[in-house]
């Protein structure tokens, strides 16, 4: 089983959340949805192609929707993780084409923190999923 990646029925499950709090159709919201687009495009689009009328209430409610999209795939994450056991390939110190292989991420399933080569700031990280890391030869 491969990591979850945002489709339809997460889109629809985060447009059912986002209804049901605020009384909206989550099909509407679920068809008109553009992932890196905000509330205010998201509601112009309800407006324009389903005939909705919004105001600034609903642009604020609609923009949670991509939040909403994000959690529910991050969530989904680490259920992948700990129903397939997934591990890292590779052990922290680890140069890879990106850079070293400091620590994980708590934040994000089956990701690394990468300090990039030549970086100076000592806080700053990449974020780099497991599968995306490659050996540096």
């Amino acid at each position: 089983m491969n990591r979850p990646k945002v489709n339809k029925e997460v889109i629809m499950e985060a447009a059912t959340s986002i209804a049901k709090e605020h009384n909206y159709s989550a099909t509407d919201i679920a068809d008109a949805f553009c992932m890196h687009e905000d509330g205010f495009q998201l509601a112009k689009r309800l407006e324009s192609e389903y005939g909705w009328d919004v105001g600034v209430i609903d642009v604020e409610n609609l923009d949670a929707m991509q939040s909403e999209v994000k959690n529910i795939i991050r969530a989904k994450g680490f259920e992948w993780v700990a129903k397939e056991n997934i591990q890292p390939p590779f052990p922290i110190g680890t140069m890879i084409t990106l850079g070293e292989i400091t620590g994980l991420c708590d934040y994000e399933p089956a990701t690394y923190l990468v300090r990039q080569y030549g970086e100076t700031n000592e806080n700053r990280r990449l974020l780099v999923k497991f599968e995306k890391a490659v050996l540096h030869t």
